[in-house]
């Protein structure tokens, strides 16, 4: 396929009000070394990213609703230069109260991080006794009709109860995207090994209920192939790194590509990071190859890295 540049994911606040048990401090774009920008600092950056021909910007962090105010403007700023490909990631514990300033700022989506609805799992997951909150601003959000998609980590901690998810959200008519756990050295010792869950046996049981299938990519073509199924109403997105991943020039003699190892790099190239205190990470789990995102031509250097990518097959391949 042909490979455009991908979405620039825009992390703008290392704070969260959950403590994630596969989440790392920092959040997407780990690890943060620095202080976060003002919101005068992030919106000269991505000024820049529109200049560069960048045209679809995603908000995570952190949780973004966290700062409202200056998320709210940095997505108003970027609709002033013409840019209406715009989401928002959350973990949804303000929806509720948000949900008619999202509806106002027309976002093409907005993402809610749900892994579970039994309430004593959530409470495990995010270290939060909340998922009453969660809910009622889902239910405020279709109420208000907002875009809405679920994103669910699956684990060996919420396996049990995915078909149990994708029900709710099919009764709801919202997408749901399943992602398998991804490694960092930053999560405690033995995490990903107690609790990674292959996606295979959902995927079979997906394929028996399914209407349709097909594969999707990545905005660009990059990161991991990832399929789609549809069922009872909704899309059920699966992201599942055994599929294999999109690797660049970067790479080579990385001691996370996958060959063998235990532990290795699952996503390899895909989205552009604009991390909180203000650099561009190609890769998470290096911060040897960031550039600082304020340099003169920071997003065309970037771009040399896109242009010098293929598809690995599978890992270990």
């Amino acid at each position: 396929m042909k490979r455009t540049l991908p979405h620039l994911r825009v992390d703008f606040t290392k704070d969260c009000n959950f403590r994630c048990s596969y989440c790392v401090p920092g959040g997407e774009s780990c690890p943060v070394v620095g202080k976060s920008l003002p919101v005068s600092k992030f919106k000269g950056i991505l000024n820049a990213a529109v200049d560069s021909g960048f045209k679809e910007f995603k908000f995570s962090g952190g949780e973004p609703l966290l700062r409202k105010a200056d998320f709210i403007s940095m997505v108003k700023f970027l609709q002033g230069r013409g840019i209406s490909k715009i989401s928002v990631t959350t973990n949804g514990t303000t929806l509720k109260q948000d949900a008619t300033d999202l509806k106002k700022l027309k976002l093409c989506r907005v993402r809610v991080s749900l892994d579970t609805i039994e309430a004593k799992t959530f409470a495990k997951i995010t270290g939060s006794d909340c998922l009453g909150n969660v809910l009622a601003g889902i239910e405020e959000a279709v109420k208000q009709s907002i875009p809405l998609r679920i994103n669910a980590v699956v684990t060996q901690e919420n396996y049990g109860g995915i078909f149990d998810l994708i029900d709710y959200c099919s009764e709801r008519k919202i997408d749901i995207k399943l992602f398998d756990l991804n490694w960092f050295k930053e999560q405690k010792a033995g995490y990903w090994d107690r609790n990674f869950q292959s996606l295979t046996n959902i995927t079979k049981n997906l394929r028996k209920i399914s209407s349709g299938e097909r594969m999707v990519y990545a905005d660009g073509g990059y990161g991991i192939p990832m399929k789609e199924f549809d069922v009872k109403g909704i899309r059920v997105r699966l992201k599942d790194s055994l599929l294999g991943t999109t690797y660049s020039s970067f790479c080579k003699g990385c001691p996370l590509l996958p060959n063998g190892r235990q532990h290795f790099c699952q996503e390899g190239l895909y989205n552009l990071f604009l991390t909180s205190d203000g650099r561009l990470k190609i890769c998470r789990h290096r911060n040897d190859i960031a550039v600082d995102a304020s340099a003169p031509e920071a997003f065309e250097r970037i771009k040399v890295y896109y242009k010098k990518s293929k598809f690995r097959g599978k890992l270990g391949g």
